[in-house]
């Protein structure tokens, strides 16, 4: 029965996120396909609706990580982190970069309050692998219409860069559901996809097309998972060890 609510949860979920990327073509058909802010900003909040209706369709109060709690150390280490990465970048002062992050996040909150608030609660009882690399496959599809007609890569696009794009959000993903898991809130996962957007936008360069940059991405992605992971790994290792002996 509770398999079947689930279940039940996730197809309404990706309905209702289907309708909206739909809308949203709609729309941007009748712009002749020309996006806009306000186009990605609608856009970006589909799945935050879609979280919404699921809650409503399922007569569940929403429940979003993000709550009213306090953000943690971790979370506040991020900020900082996130705002002098900013303040590097665009050459501002901390007021400015204050307000470019702020901005941006804005945008991104829409997504966050989806794949990192209400799908990670309805999943919750799955195994982080399989919760994670099912929720980074949904953000990959997501992502496909935005592909399809060029609003998210500027240059030519094949199936390295596809498969390049799929393997960080995949990454991504992992990262960012086990610092949830640790924080209980979704602060440090719009701060860190604020700023993965955010420096896509401002140095002009696609990090799924710059073959060594997304290679050194993927690698501090894969270190950082493995050291918030770490006590898996070195449990798994050591039960190993202790069956050959």
């Amino acid at each position: 029965m509770a398999l079947n609510f689930v279940k039940s949860k996730i197809l309404i979920f990706i309905g209702s996120t289907s309708i909206c990327v739909l809308l949203s073509i709609i729309w941007l058909a009748l712009k002749d396909f020309k996006a806009d802010l306000t186009f990605m900003f609608v856009y970006m909040w589909g799945p935050g609706v879609a979280a919404a209706l699921t809650s409503y369709f399922c007569r569940e109060p929403i429940r979003l990580n993000l709550g009213l709690k306090k953000p943690t150390k971790i979370d506040l280490i991020a900020m900082v982190v996130a705002l002098a990465i900013v303040m590097y970048m665009q050459r501002s002062n901390i007021w400015g970069s204050v307000f470019s992050l702020i901005f941006i996040s804005s945008f991104v909150l829409g997504e966050e309050l989806a794949w990192r608030g209400q799908l990670t609660i309805i999943l919750r009882n799955l195994n982080i692998y399989v919760r994670a690399s099912f929720i980074g496959v949904l953000w990959f599809f997501w992502h496909i219409p935005l592909i399809a007609w060029g609003q998210y890569f500027e240059s030519s696009v094949g199936l390295f860069e596809i498969f390049n794009f799929f393997a960080i959000l995949l990454f991504l993903s992992f990262f960012l559901d086990l610092v949830t898991k640790r924080t209980n809130t979704v602060w440090f996962a719009l701060v860190v996809h604020s700023v993965h957007n955010y420096y896509i936008q401002i140095s002009g360069k696609d990090i799924e097309l710059d073959v060594q940059t997304s290679i050194f991405y993927l690698l501090v992605l894969f270190i950082a998972t493995f050291f918030l992971n770490s006590k898996y790994f070195f449990k798994r290792f050591k039960s190993l060890n202790s069956n050959v002996g």
